[in-house]
């Protein structure tokens, strides 16, 4: 993978969870591989709402993903 490359992850919560449920995994993550060109996404879009419809809740996880991606520098090459 190309230093440039931009690998972006998508952290997510679970029900009723916060963007900060999964901060442990970037933390690894980037230890782990510290050669790979993360951007972390944290999801906050559906905190306090996680009891919704799947379509919202999925509705606003693709709009803030969109948001983000669009702030980004360059397209992330890869997405998980």
């Amino acid at each position: 993978m190309d230093f440039r490359d931009i690998h972006l992850i998508v952290c997510v919560h679970g029900l009723d969870g916060n963007s900060a449920d999964l901060r442990l995994v970037k933390t690894y993550l980037e230890i782990g591989l510290p050669t790979i060109n993360f951007e972390f996404l944290m999801s906050q879009r559906n905190q306090g709402e996680t009891f919704d419809s799947l379509e919202t809740l999925t509705e606003r996880l693709i709009n803030e993903i969109e948001n983000f991606v669009s702030t980004l520098k360059s397209i992330p090459t890869k997405i998980r």
